[in-house]
């Protein structure tokens, strides 16, 4: 049997699929998931990867995954607190409920 995620297994929270890219810098993820930890965001899975841009060559970093929001949040004020936090990291964001 498969495990549920926390949107299955807690009524009432939503799956998103993130994704971030954005060139490759340190901390990326650290300053990523403490924006989701200080909203109450759940990551159920997290990819990543450095690859390389298709024109420079630079080194692009790529994360994709699966969080899960709690109904406790209101409206999207998560999320545009994710995209300052890409923002400010010169990455792009984007979420996409599942």
């Amino acid at each position: 049997q498969a495990s549920q995620t926390e949107a299955q297994a807690h009524p009432g929270w939503v799956s998103y699929r993130v994704e971030l890219l954005g060139a490759d810098q340190e901390g990326i993820v650290h300053e990523v998931a403490a924006t989701m930890r200080q909203q109450g965001i759940n990551i159920e899975s997290m990819d990543m990867q450095v690859v390389s841009a298709p024109v420079s060559g630079s080194p692009l970093f790529n994360m994709k995954g699966v969080i899960s929001v709690p109904p406790g949040l209101t409206g999207h004020g998560w999320e545009a607190a994710l995209i300052h936090t890409g923002s400010r990291l010169n990455v792009d964001i984007t979420l996409k409920a599942i």
